[in-house]
Formats: structure tokens, sequence, C-alpha cells
């Protein structure tokens, strides 16, 4: 199952892998000692992160070798575990063609790029692994009633969330689809499910009470934000919206092969209550509530602590929505009705899978194109820079342009939905930056930023709406000025 999975992210993802490429936060964490990358762990609520991040330090980031292709084989690795287990809990129930049937989708979402190439992406799969392992192991340890096997369960749960609060929900994704499927199934008694229950939400509890004091205490904005009920909710319409249907980042075809994806799995889902021999109407409709529940489950951390900016990191554990779906599909009783659901559901998945795995190679391109245009247009501002005799660079912020274009270089997939932000575009990863890759230039002094920043902030304004970035000379403060437009 591993091998399956870490094969296909290999396929898809090769041209991110095998070129050299950085973006956003990456630069920050270069500039951190192995300390900081821990302090600034605990200021999110996530201490884990920074034991990850270390790795940074084993490549410098303007060199291809040896240490860039571990961190990138280590990510898709990672990945490719989470996916082995949802699979290996799914074969619980269902032989192993249904299982990696139901994984795909999780496994190959268009937009997983984030979490599985970027390697500031790296601890959502990590937490993953470790809900979803604690979960495997919470059941286990029920079954064989084994105390020494619930103890570790529980840890396992707990650290998933002080390693990413989104990833962490996932196991907790795949418990609710098995409690479903075996209630269904008539495989498991209420009480069995009130002691996994205990184990599995002590570790969560323990894990969420340290994450949010670790965030109270450091006054992160973020979760200070998430008050009003009204804005959860359209933000989470916002979530679902962007994880399938958001038509400016999908293609006619994948968009297409989405909704017909969802629609076999809304007829599957249905006709398998209406379908079910259960006498019980609670058991009856377990696996379709189980579903309904299912839609709100992988962002549930997110609309707790997360201010409402939607990125597809945030999004990793959504698409066990399709897979729930497919799972409580494969229950149908009436052997015709079950196989022609699971024919189109079949047809309608591998479909998707192959659009999104297109859509995924895409973008893997997409970054390497604009991390190496944003090194050309280093080149430039110090061409620019040496022919005035200035050495000092100033970065206009993306919001003081006209446009605010999000898509400087005319790239495929423009942001907030790629975390490629051209470093362009943000001064604090152009700082950075610069400092790693420019050899004549360097950033306007923290002195006087502010007030230079107000002073030529008007540039903006009166420049066309192009898909590229404007390099201005200042004499009257002898420095180069970059604009996004």
């Amino acid at each position: 199952m591993f091998g399956i999975w870490f094969t296909l992210w290999f396929a898809i993802h090769q041209y991110g892998i095998l070129n050299l490429w950085w973006a956003a936060d990456d630069y920050s964490c270069w500039d951190k000692s192995i300390r900081q990358l821990w302090d600034g762990g605990l200021y999110h609520g996530r201490p884990l992160c920074g034991m990850l991040y270390w790795l940074y330090h084993i490549t410098p980031p303007d060199e291809f070798g040896i240490g860039f292709l571990t961190i990138k084989f280590l990510q898709g690795a990672l990945h490719a575990l989470a996916g082995a287990l949802v699979t290996l809990g799914l074969t619980r129930h269902f032989n192993l063609k249904i299982a990696l049937l139901a994984t795909a989708p999780f496994q190959i979402w268009a937009f997983h790029y984030e979490t599985t190439l970027w390697w500031a992406g790296s601890m959502y799969p990590v937490a993953a692994i470790l809900s979803l392992g604690g979960v495997l192991l919470a059941i286990k340890a029920v079954e064989d009633n084994s105390w020494k096997l619930a103890l570790p369960a529980a840890i396992f749960c707990g650290l998933s969330v002080l390693s990413n609060q989104a990833a962490g929900i996932t196991g907790l994704v795949l418990w609710v689809l098995l409690s479903s499927l075996r209630l269904g199934k008539n495989e498991v008694t209420v009480k069995t499910l009130f002691l996994e229950a205990l184990n599995i939400g002590g570790g969560y509890l323990l894990g969420s009470i340290l994450s949010i004091t670790l965030m109270t205490l450091n006054h992160y904005p973020r979760f200070e934000s998430a008050t009003s009920i009204s804005e959860r909710f359209n933000f989470w319409k916002q979530m679902i919206t962007r994880l399938w249907f958001h038509q400016p980042f999908f293609s006619p075809a994948l968009l297409t092969s989405n909704l017909l994806l969802f629609g076999s799995i809304f007829v599957g889902v249905i006709i398998q209550a209406i379908t079910s021999s259960q006498k019980n109407p609670f058991k009856r409709g377990i696996p379709l509530i189980a579903f309904i529940l299912i839609w709100f489950l992988p962002f549930l951390s997110s609309l707790v602590i997360s201010s409402p900016f939607i990125s597809a990191r945030i999004l990793y554990a959504g698409p066990l929505i399709i897979t729930a779906g497919i799972a409580i599909s494969a229950l149908i009783e009436p052997k015709k009705i079950r196989t022609l659901i699971l024919t189109a559901i079949t047809i309608t998945t591998l479909a998707s899978t192959v659009f999104n795995g297109w859509t995924a190679r895409d973008i893997a391109q997409d970054c390497v194109y604009t991390y190496n245009r944003d090194i050309e247009t280093l080149h430039e501002i110090e061409s620019v820079a040496q022919q005035n005799g200035a050495t000092r660079v100033l970065f206009l912020r993306f919001g003081e342009a006209k446009a605010m274009n999000l898509n400087p270089y005319g790239g495929k997939y423009p942001v907030p939905f790629n975390p490629n932000l051209s470093i362009m575009l943000n001064e604090w990863w152009n700082y950075r930056f610069l400092k790693y890759y420019a050899t004549t230039v360097e950033n306007v002094d923290w002195w006087h930023w502010d007030d230079l920043r107000k002073k030529y902030q008007h540039l903006g304004t009166k420049l066309p709406r192009t898909p590229s970035i404007a390099i201005y000379y200042a004499p009257e403060d002898n420095i180069v000025i970059v604009i996004p437009r």
C-alpha cells in the first residue's frame, strides 16, 4: 500500500521533486536557529513543528543535491504513509480494491502540493500519521483488551494536535467512518465504541488543552479571531467550495469529474440508507449521519483556531469526505444495485483522480517556474542597481499596488491557492531571499523602510494591470523600487 501511494506521488510531482525550488516560509526557516524554530512552534500551539523543520539546515537554499532530495522524498513518504494507514483501516471491512479506490481521492488531490512538496507544510502529513496511527492502535487496544496499546494510542492522538491542529483531526475522521461501518454491520457494541472514544478522546483532549494554552499565552492572533459563528459557517462553505469547485483554479474537466463523483457518492450513500436491512431506524441511518458529520470534521480545528484565510494545506483531510462516501456506498446490500453504484463510483473516481493528478503535475511545474522567475527578476534588479550605482532595494507590498496581482509571472495557478506566492510580493520573504541569493544589493534598512514605503506607495496606483513586476529607480533616495502589478 505504501509503495503504491509513494510511486503515484513521485510520478505526479516528479518535476517539482527533481528541480530546485523553494517558496514563502522556506526562506524564513533558513534564517532561524533550531531554538527559534521550536519557539515558533510554541507560538502556534504546535511545538513539534520545530523538531522537523531543523532539516532545513541540511541543505543550502541555492543547492540542488542530496539535502534537497532528502527533504522532498521524506515529505512524499510521509504522505504515502498517511494514505497507507487510511487504506489499512478500510481493509478491516473491505477488500483491498475497494480500500485503495476509497483512499485514492485523499492521496491524489490536485492541491496537496502544499503538504507533499512544500517543506513548510510537511507537518500536516506528520500530524495525520500520528492521529491515524493512534486511532488504529486504540481500536486494536479495545479488541485485545490491552492497555499497553491504549497508552501509546492516546499519546499519538495528543501529539498529532501538537504537530498540526488542522491535520491532527484526520484520525478522528477515520474513526467516525470506521465506527459507522461497524455499527451498520453489527460488528461492534456501543460499549466498545465508548472505550475507544475514551482512549482517542483522552489523547485529543490533552493535546488540545496544551495547544490552546500555548496559543492563549502567546496571544496567537488567528486563535483570538475565531469568535463569530456566522463567520465560521461562511468559512466552512468557502473551504468546501475551494476543495472541489473553485472554478478559477479548476479546469472544466476536473470540475466536471468532481461533480460527477459527488453525484455518484451522494446517490450511493442515500441508497445505502434506504436499502439497509437494519430494522432499527437509528442503526439504519448511522452511515448517513456519519457521512453528514464527516462534511464538518476535517475542518473542525480550522474553524476554531484559524482566521478566515483559506490555503490548500488546511484542507488536507478534506478529501476524506469522498473516502467516506465510497466506503458507505460499498455497504449497499442488494448486490445488483451495489455493483451498479460502485461501477459508477469507480469510473468517476478514476476520472477525478486522473484530472487531479494532471492538475497537481501542472502545479509542480508552476512552483519551479515561479522560483526561476524570481531568480531572473533578482538579476534584473541587480542590473538596474548597478547601472545607477544603487545598493539598496525597496519592495512595495502587493496591497499597495493598483492591481494587487498575486500572479506576477502569469503562472497557470495563481495564489491564494498557490503557496508559491512570489517572494517579490512579501517583505518578510524577499528580505531573506536577498540575503541568500543577492550579490550586490540588500533591502533598505528597517529604520527607514516604513517611511520610504509610504513615500513611494503611490507608484503602485499608476501602473497597468499586467502580469509582471515593475522595477523603478528613485534617484532622490538612490534606491531601486520593486512594484508588483
